[in-house]
């Protein structure tokens, strides 16, 4: 795990760490089977409350992990004892953008665990001219299978053709 930025403040009494224009990787923290894929992670500031393993981004913050990117103004990141991410809690309006499919919602949670995104407040997916509207839609980031609640939208099926269950 590396985390570097412009300005640094360790905080000696509680061992808190304030840090302006952060740039976070972890490699370790992110529980998966074989070689783990880096997690990058930039903001304009990050507030590191090491007592209470919480990690607090703020402003312009940019989640990269493979093909996906997820941005939002701000996310806190919640760990375990051993320092395993657990949760990811992202406010503000989020954009997530995975291959050609892209979804976006006023606020999203990531459970580490289940490898799921949910997406609240007005949340949209746009995949292959597809949009989709719900109260909720989850994303499985690993299958890419998705699910929502009270479905709406629009399908385009000439741009599933040739897919099984295709016109």
């Amino acid at each position: 795990e590396t985390l570097s930025g412009e300005r640094i403040l360790l905080r000696l009494d509680s061992e808190d760490v304030d840090v302006v224009r952060p740039r976070v990787v972890l490699r370790r923290s992110i529980a998966e089977e074989g070689q783990p894929t880096p997690v990058r992670v930039e903001a304009d500031h990050l507030l590191l409350l090491q007592a209470r393993r919480l990690a607090r981004f703020t402003d312009d913050v940019v989640v990269r992990r493979g093909d996906a990117v997820v941005r939002s103004p701000r996310m806190e990141a919640r760990y375990d004892g051993e320092g395993q991410l657990t949760k990811l809690e992202l406010r503000g309006g989020v954009d997530v953008r995975q291959g050609d499919r892209r979804a976006t919602g006023q606020n999203a949670d990531y459970d580490a665990k289940a490898r799921t995104l949910i997406l609240a407040g007005d949340p949209k997916l746009y995949d292959q001219g597809d949009v989709l509207t719900g109260d909720r839609i989850d994303l499985a980031l690993d299958t890419k299978e998705v699910r929502v609640e009270r479905a709406r939208g629009r399908l385009r099926p000439e741009a599933h053709k040739g897919e099984r269950g295709a016109p």
